[in-house]
């Protein structure tokens, strides 16, 4: 049977290991494994073949999206990220291919091109450029009048899978890989035949490639349209063809099991919505300044630091006056919150103490952007201060809303993890929920760093009831372990499952 090549499993290391596995989740267990022993992972993952591979369940958890929205998120183990990162590669030219010309500018987003370095994404095809794009487009089409806002409901979620079947069937290259992605999708969804897994790079080319006939029927249609990700924006000389042409994006959606969302549905005048695309791109950040962000979205693990004139850029802004402005507002608009606290991670991130503590609550659904800045913090001369900040996690892990959303108690457990708070037994016992995957995850992690030794030797012969999504971190944990007991039991943990890296992983770990 064929199976992957090579280089489509090498960039997709590469990627997950400069700009993580997903951008929602607390990184993987695992992931600095990949960056000591990339080539024994590619020979590996090489020879596997998908009829003979067993795909796993994935971690799903609820992640905030705005005040009062959430969204369900799903990261998938190491193995399977790997894998079905690798096959969307491989038929990255493919899925490009039947995509509608980038030239056209029509369907803008996530368009494919993959280099030595991991980047799988061409440049200048963010959201801000996407805005950029708009506004040329009606500076210099004046007779366009109208512009119709609308976007999809429940996007991924909502994705028919037997589809993106159908567009495989289309392609002419790697079978190994549309059997890798047909395999994991399912395996995640279970028996559902919707739905795709959100955060990850994987993910959002599929889901371009999801809406490749959509974006043909109006192209064909001579609709005047642009598209990024699940936002669309139709131009319009007049208002006489808005409703019909409406009704034929419905229908074409329909015809994908997708549907449009009424409520974000609505007409602009052309000027208002060429002053929207002004603000929205002014925001609060420069270009050089968005630069210094966009650096931001590189791994945990990444050596790649920003550039002087970047975090320059930076240090011209008060980000703790603009990061105080907004959280003052009745509404707090989250994606500016998390820009502007992105910018403080890497400007100066020792200055927010103050404000983290004051705000804490407002911030919590923002856990992971707090929790990097403080990782930076903690490098500082402010390191003792930072630490003061301790009981506020302790204290909110069990409380509203971390208490109900295991991805924000991940993310509070990820600052023992990291050390950037020492961890001592009462402190466990507080942290102490581990009715998830997620949870039990941290938990194990913990364990380790606390040398809790006796919680690893109990389950020494009993590895089989260590779920599949916290294995890694279960053995990594383990760790603690003097390394002569510590070398059977990872013998031992070699034969315990059906993945092909975990030899790989056990012999890593005793070197």
């Amino acid at each position: 049977m064929p199976t992957l090549k090579p280089n489509s499993i090498r960039l997709a290391i590469r990627h997950i290991v400069r700009f993580g596995d997903t951008d929602i989740f607390p990184p993987l267990p695992g992931i600095a494994f990949l960056k000591a022993d990339e080539q024994s992972v590619v020979n590996i993952l090489s020879k596997v073949e998908p009829g003979a591979y067993t795909a796993r369940t994935a971690i799903n958890s609820l992640a905030p999206k705005g005040r009062l929205g959430f969204r369900n998120a799903q990261q998938l183990g190491l193995t399977d990220s790997i894998l079905l990162l690798a096959s969307v590669i491989e038929i990255g030219p493919e899925i490009e291919r039947l995509r509608l010309p980038i030239e056209a500018g029509i369907a803008f987003s996530y368009r494919f091109k993959a280099s030595d370095g991991g980047e799988i994404f061409e440049t200048g095809h963010s959201y801000r450029d996407w805005m950029l794009k708009q506004q040329e487009y009606l500076k210099a089409n004046k007779d366009i009048k109208i512009v119709l806002y609308t976007d999809i409901s429940d996007f991924y979620q909502r994705i028919y899978t037997h589809r993106l079947e159908g567009f495989f069937g289309q392609m002419t290259s790697s079978s190994a890989a549309t059997a890798f992605i047909v395999k994991i999708v399912k395996a995640i969804r279970g028996k559902e035949s919707f739905g795709l897994p959100v955060g990850g790079a994987a993910a959002r080319l599929l889901a371009e490639l999801s809406l490749r006939d959509v974006d043909r029927s109006l192209f064909d249609e001579g609709i005047t349209f642009t598209r990024y990700v699940d936002d669309y924006r139709l131009f319009f000389k007049d208002d006489n063809e808005v409703y019909d042409t409406l009704a034929f994006l419905a229908q074409a959606l329909q015809a994908e099991g997708l549907t449009l969302n009424s409520a974000k549905t609505k007409l602009k005048p052309a000027a208002e919505c060429l002053k929207d695309l002004k603000e929205g791109t002014a925001d609060m950040f420069s270009v050089s300044q968005e630069s210094a962000i966009a650096a931001l979205t590189a791994s945990l693990y990444d050596d790649v630091e920003p550039t002087d004139d970047e975090i320059a850029a930076l240090h011209s802004l008060n980000l703790i006056e603009l990061l105080e402005n907004e959280l003052a507002q009745e509404e707090i608009d989250f994606a500016k919150v998390r820009k502007v606290l992105r910018g403080i991670r890497v400007a100066s991130p020792e200055t927010s103490l103050d404000v983290i503590n004051e705000h804490f609550h407002e911030l919590l659904p923002m856990a992971k952007e707090i929790v990097l800045i403080l990782d930076e913090a903690s490098k500082t001369d402010q390191k003792k201060e930072v630490k003061k900040l301790k009981s506020l996690f302790v204290k909110y892990y069990n409380e509203p809303p971390a208490r109900n959303i295991p991805i924000l108690r991940a993310w509070l457990m990820e600052a023992f993890v990291r050390g950037i708070f020492p961890v001592d037994v009462a402190d466990l016992k507080s942290l102490n929920n581990i009715s998830t995957a997620l949870d039990a995850r941290q938990n194990y992690l913990l364990q380790g760093l606390l040398d809790r030794r006796t919680i690893f030797r109990n389950k020494k012969y009993e590895l089989d009831t260590v779920g599949s999504t916290d294995r890694l971190s279960f053995l990594l944990g383990a760790m603690c372990l003097p390394k002569e007991e510590l070398k059977p039991f990872l013998d031992t943990a070699k034969k315990s499952g059906d993945d092909p890296l975990l030899p790989a992983f056990c012999n890593w770990l005793l070197q």
